[in-house]
């Protein structure tokens, strides 16, 4: 007995063309790029995104993490004198 299974004609390109799609989709849906969300927005005077020529905010992102930790940091300080 043969240990691969008789597929039907053209069921490997169809196998190749599903797994090439499934990594467009991939690329589409996870990378920047692919999913055409930037850190920046479409600033052309035609668009319609008033202020995207404004600098970028992805920086707030570090700024509010860092004033999570500090409470939580003083939070444990004041469990440990409690």
């Amino acid at each position: 007995m043969s240990a691969l299974i008789d597929l039907a004609g053209g069921s490997m390109i169809f196998l190749a063309f599903l797994v090439v799609f499934l990594l467009a989709v991939i690329y589409g849906l996870y990378s920047r790029s692919g999913s055409g969300i930037a850190q920046r927005p479409y600033g052309s005077i035609y668009g319609g995104a008033p202020g995207a020529r404004g600098a970028s905010t992805m920086g707030n992102d570090r700024v509010a993490a860092e004033a999570v930790a500090r409470r939580r940091a003083a939070r444990r300080r004041a469990a440990r004198q409690a």
